[in-house]
């Protein structure tokens, strides 16, 4: 019998939208999970002080699509 390894794998991509309305991938689709990743956000007004990240999945570059 042969050794079979099964992996749990991200079905779309998961990232979050940028100020533009564009999906910003973080993690691409098919990564085996657990997986992490990163990408650099900067603030948008002056003395601005918190940021919310909404989360999305899918394949899509428009975020208003994914809702």
């Amino acid at each position: 019998m042969k050794d079979l390894v099964l992996l749990d794998v991200a079905p779309l991509s998961i990232g979050t939208e940028d100020e533009n309305g564009i999906f910003d991938k973080i993690i691409d689709r098919n990564s085996v999970l657990p997986a992490s990743g990163s990408s650099d956000y900067t603030t948008v007004d002056d003395y601005q002080t918190e940021i919310t990240f909404p989360v999305y999945e899918g394949e899509s570059f428009d975020a208003a699509l994914m809702v």
